[in-house]
C-alpha cells in the first residue's frame, strides 16, 4: 500500500462491481480482466463513500499488482477496499479479492493499490502540456488494425479513432469515447481516454522496443478537468525511458481547445505475458 504519514484512520469496504457488457471486450490472453483504468475509479469511489470530503484527483504510486478476472455470468465482482488515512491528509487504498483455499483458509490477493494525495502542492494544475516530437518521418497504424493486430481488445475498448502516428520520440493519436458506454457519476472522468493512452503507448512499445508492454504501476496521475463521453481529445505518449524489460512514459490528454485534461508520469510498462506475446513482423522497427 502507498505510504502515509502516521496512520489515523483504517477502512474496510466490501465493493460489488457491477459487471457490464463492455468488460468482457478488455481481455488479456483472451481471459477478461478488470481493466487498471477502472481499478483507479473504483478506489477513489471507494475513498469517497469512506470521506467525501476528499480530493480524489491526483494519484501517486498506483501499482497494478495482478489481474482480476471477470467471470461470465456474474452480475458483479466482489472486492475489498482497504483504505488507511494519515495524519497529512494522504490516504492509501488498496482493491483487493477473497480467495477460500480448499483446506477453508481465506486468502487475500492485491490487485491494485494508489495513494490520494489530498495537497498535491502548488502549480500542478498550471502545468504546460509537454513539446511535441521532432519533424521526421513518423510509422502510421490504423486504428482498425491496431485492435487487429497490435491491442485485441473488443469493440467496448476501440478508444482511438483514425491512427496512430509513431515517432521515435513520442505515439501520437485522437481519441473519443462513444456515447452509448454508460459511465455516470465518474469521479476521474472517461476512463476510456486513458485506457487508449496505453494502447498508443503499447504500439509505440511493439515498434521501437520489440516487446508487447502493459502498465503495471503510474508515479503520478493528475485529472485537471475530467475528460466526458461523446468529445475528441489527442493523445500524446512520450517515452522516457526505454530498456529491454520496461518501457516508461509520459502521457497527455487535451482537448479540442487545446486545454490539458490530464496528465500522468511515470507509466511503467512491461511484459507481463513472459514472452508468448510477440510484436508481429510488419511493425518492427529495422534498423
Amino acid at each position: 500500500m502507498g505510504k502515509v504519514s502516521t496512520i489515523t484512520d483504517t477502512t474496510r469496504l466490501p465493493i460489488g462491481i457491477p459487471v457490464r457488457p463492455d468488460l468482457f471486450d478488455h481481455r488479456f490472453q483472451e481471459r477478461p480482466v478488470y481493466p487498471a483504468v477502472e481499478a483507479m475509479e473504483t478506489m477513489a469511489g471507494a475513498v469517497r463513500t469512506r470521506w467525501p470530503e476528499a480530493a480524489v484527483d491526483h494519484m501517486a504510486d498506483i501499482r497494478f499488482e495482478r489481474f482480476l478476472p471477470v467471470a461470465e455470468g456474474t452480475a458483479e465482482i466482489p472486492v475489498l477496499c482497504d483504505l488507511r488515512r494519515g495524519k497529512n491528509g494522504d490516504i492509501a487504498a488498496e482493491m483487493l479479492s477473497k480467495v477460500r483455499l480448499r483446506s477453508g483458509i481465506i486468502r487475500y490477493k492485491v490487485h491494485a493499490s494508489a495513494l490520494f494525495l489530498q495537497d498535491p502542492g502548488p502549480g500542478a494544475a498550471d502545468a504546460a502540456a509537454k513539446p511535441g516530437p521532432e519533424k521526421e518521418p513518423g510509422f502510421q497504424v490504423p486504428a482498425e488494425r491496431l485492435y487487429r493486430e497490435l491491442v485485441p481488445f473488443g469493440p467496448g475498448f476501440q478508444t482511438l479513432v483514425e491512427a496512430v502516428d509513431l515517432f521515435k520520440d513520442a505515439a501520437l493519436a485522437a481519441a473519443c469515447c462513444p456515447q452509448q458506454r454508460p459511465e455516470p457519476g465518474r469521479l476521474l472522468g472517461s476512463s476510456f481516454l486513458l485506457d487508449g493512452a496505453f494502447h498508443a503507448a503499447c504500439a509505440w512499445g511493439q515498434r521501437f522496443a520489440g516487446i508487447v508492454a502493459f502498465p503495471v504501476s503510474i508515479d503520478r496521475r493528475r485529472v485537471l478537468l475530467p475528460t466526458r463521453q461523446g468529445e475528441r481529445y489527442s493523445i500524446r505518449a512520450v517515452p522516457t525511458r526505454i530498456d529491454s524489460e520496461l518501457l516508461v512514459f509520459a502521457i497527455d490528454i487535451t482537448d479540442e481547445a487545446g486545454r490539458l485534461r490530464e496528465r500522468v508520469d511515470g507509466v511503467h510498462m512491461r511484459d507481463v505475458s513472459g514472452g508468448r506475446l510477440q510484436p508481429p513482423e510488419w511493425i518492427r522497427k529495422r534498423n
